[in-house]
């Protein structure tokens, strides 16, 4: 709890506490996306992101809005 951040990126100079920050931080810049939906492809570069995606109904594959059904199931 010194407040130091011995861990500095090359691109852009932010600093963190810890290494891992750092590694999560580097894939704005690499642009790799290790996470991915199962439903709808859709990929992340965190794991917390694709589930706040799923669970809060952001993939309408798997979790398709509830409501009116299709036009053709009600006629």
């Amino acid at each position: 709890h010194t407040g130091e951040r011995p861990y500095l990126c090359i691109h852009c100079n932010a600093k963190f506490v810890h290494n891992y920050d750092l590694k999560n931080h580097m894939r704005i810049h690499t642009g790799v996306r290790p996470y991915q939906c199962e439903f709808c492809y859709k990929s992340f570069t965190r794991s917390d992101h694709l589930h706040r995606h799923i669970k809060r109904q952001s993939c309408r594959i798997a979790r398709p809005r509830r409501g009116r059904k299709p036009a053709a199931w009600r006629a």
